[in-house]
C-alpha cells in the first residue's frame, strides 16, 4: 500500500504497478508520498475483476450522479444501493463498481478494464480527499488558476469559463518565469491572517486556438486545422485534456502564499466582488464532484466555513480587477501595471 498525503489528510492507495503508471502522473504534483505512521483517513483499493453485484445494484438501486459534465464522455451517471453501512455504486459510463464501507472508510473499485479502473481510481481518490479536507481543515475550494513568481508571490485568477485563466497562467509560465501552482481549482486556507493557496489535481483543458498560439503546444495542433483562422478556431469549443509534462510546463509548485487575487472581466464588464466570490466557491460541492458517496459534511457547517472565508477574502487588500483584451500581451502589460500600482514592481 502506498501512503499519500495532502495538507493534513493521509490515505492509502492499493493497486498494481500497471495502474500506478496510469494514476500517479496525474496526482503526483499535489498528492505526495507520506512517511507518517498511523491510521489512514481512508483507503482506496483497485481490483482488476468483475463485480457480481452489478445486477443487484441495477435492479434495486436508485439513480445517482457521479460526475457532472457537459461533455458526454465525462458525464458519469449510475446507481447506488445501501446495505447497512456499505454503499454499492455502479458507474454506467466506466462500468466500475465502487464499494464504500462507512465504518472503515475502505473503498474498493472493481473493473477488468484497466483504463477505466485507473480513471475511477483518480476520481474516487480526489472526491474522498475533498470531503476529508473540508471536514477537517476548514480549507475552501475555489474555481481559479494560480501561479507564483520568483519572489514567491502567489497570484490567483478568478473568473468564469472562457475569461482567460489558463491562457494568462500559461503565458506567465512560458514567457515570464512563473511557476504553476494550480490549473483550474485551488484550496484556500487562512491562518493568523495569512492566506495560503494549495494546488489541486486537474488537467489542462486547452482549446485548439490556445494550442495553436503557444510554441510549447503547437506539436499537438491537428494538421487538418492548419488553414483555419483564429476567429473560427475560437468558435470550436472542444478541448484536449493534457498534463503539464505534455505541454512543457516544467516549473511547478504545490502551494504558495496568496499575494494577489485577480478578477478577470470582459471589456466594459462591471463586476460585483461578492457575486464572484459566491459563484466560484466550490465547497462542499464542486460542479464536477458530486455527493455520490454520501459523505459531504453538514450543509450548515459547510456554509458557515464558506461564509467565514467569504468575509475574510472581502477584506483582502490585494484584490484587483483586470479587463481581458483580445491580445494576450496587452492583457499581461495591464496586469503588471495593476500590480505595480498596488505595491511596486513585480518580477
Amino acid at each position: 500500500m502506498k501512503r499519500l498525503s495532502y495538507l493534513s489528510i493521509i490515505w492509502g492507495l492499493v493497486c498494481s504497478e500497471a495502474l500506478e503508471a496510469f494514476i500517479f502522473p496525474f496526482l503526483e504534483d499535489y498528492f505526495k508520498p507520506s512517511e507518517t505512521e498511523g491510521k489512514c483517513h481512508f483507503i482506496v483499493e483497485l481490483l482488476e475483476e468483475h463485480s457480481p453485484e452489478i445486477g443487484t445494484i441495477l435492479e434495486k438501486g436508485e439513480r445517482i450522479s457521479i460526475h457532472s459534465s457537459d461533455k458526454p464522455a465525462f458525464n458519469e451517471q449510475g446507481f447506488y444501493l445501501d446495505k447497512g453501512y456499505v454503499r454499492y455504486v455502479y458507474n454506467q459510463l466506466t462500468k466500475s463498481v465502487y464499494i464504500v464501507n462507512y465504518f472503515t472508510k475502505h473503498i474498493k473499485i472493481l473493473n477488468k478494464d484497466i483504463s477505466m479502473l485507473s480513471r475511477d481510481g483518480i476520481r474516487v481518490t480526489r472526491d474522498f480527499v475533498k470531503v476529508m479536507i473540508e471536514k477537517e481543515t476548514g480549507a475552501i475550494m475555489y474555481h481559479a488558476s494560480a501561479v507564483m513568481n520568483s519572489n514567491n508571490e502567489g497570484i490567483i485568477f478568478m473568473g468564469d469559463k472562457g475569461k482567460g485563466k489558463t491562457t494568462l497562467s500559461l503565458n506567465l509560465i512560458y514567457d515570464y518565469g512563473y511557476s504553476e501552482v494550480s490549473r483550474d481549482r485551488i484550496y484556500l486556507q487562512e491562518q493568523e491572517g495569512k492566506f495560503t493557496v494549495y494546488g489541486w489535481p486537474t488537467y489542462y483543458n486547452l482549446t485548439y486556438k490556445t494550442i495553436k498560439n503557444f510554441e510549447h503546444t503547437t506539436h499537438l495542433f491537428p494538421t487538418d486545422y492548419a488553414e483555419i483562422d483564429d476567429t473560427t478556431l475560437g468558435r470550436i469549443h472542444s478541448k484536449l485534456q493534457l498534463l503539464p509534462s505534455q505541454i512543457g510546463v516544467d516549473r511547478r509548485v504545490s502551494s504558495s502564499p496568496l499575494t494577489y487575487m485577480i478578477v478577470l472581466l470582459n471589456k466594459n464588464e462591471s463586476a460585483d466582488l461578492q457575486d464572484i466570490l459566491a459563484l466560484n466557491c466550490f465547497t462542499p460541492q464542486d460542479t464536477y464532484s458530486m455527493n455520490w458517496h454520501g459523505l459531504q459534511q453538514d450543509k450548515q457547517m459547510s456554509f458557515s466555513n464558506c461564509l467565514n472565508m467569504f468575509d475574510r477574502l472581502k477584506a483582502f487588500p490585494n484584490i484587483l480587477f483586470l479587463e481581458v483584451d483580445e491580445d494576450i500581451q496587452t492583457t499581461i502589460v495591464k496586469l503588471f501595471e495593476l500590480i505595480e500600482s498596488q505595491k511596486g514592481v513585480i518580477t
